[in-house]
């Protein structure tokens, strides 16, 4: 077997799709919220967002995603939500730095469009941290 860098994103890719399309049971969420606020597993290198931002998404940006899902989640436990809320406020915002154009170069466009929209919702709710119970989806489909 040989060794590719983005296998660390395999797991993470796999929970993004399952909470992006399915109802989970309460273990499942509580697997992969205790998966999102360990800090050991989810802070992706530079390499690695730059390649992975590179075609499309960075991989910070996909914890950050995780981490909304599991925050606007309704059987997500509430003492959770605040820590998930903040920890992918973080990650979207660094990733909406990453990705953005700055001076003379477009950035990564596709990675940047691909973020902006969870780095928006996530700053809502991180906005309005005392209402976490009663946050609603935003327009972007979070």
């Amino acid at each position: 077997r040989g060794f590719t860098s983005d296998r660390q994103l395999h797991e993470p890719i796999l929970m993004l799709l399952t909470l992006s399309g399915t109802n989970c049971s309460a273990e499942y969420l509580e697997e992969c919220t205790d998966w999102a606020l360990d800090a050991k597993s989810d802070r992706f290198d530079s390499e690695i967002n730059f390649a992975t931002g590179s075609v499309g998404r960075n991989a910070n940006s996909i914890t950050a995603e995780i981490c909304l899902h599991l925050a606007i989640n309704p059987n997500t436990p509430e003492q959770n939500k605040r820590a998930l809320i903040e920890k992918g406020y973080e990650l979207a915002s660094g990733s909406v730095e990453l990705t953005r154009a700055k001076d003379n170069t477009r950035g990564m466009i596709n990675a940047f469009f691909q973020t902006k929209p969870v780095y928006d919702a996530l700053e809502e709710l991180y906005i309005h941290l005392s209402d976490v119970r009663h946050s609603r989806r935003t327009s972007c489909g979070f």
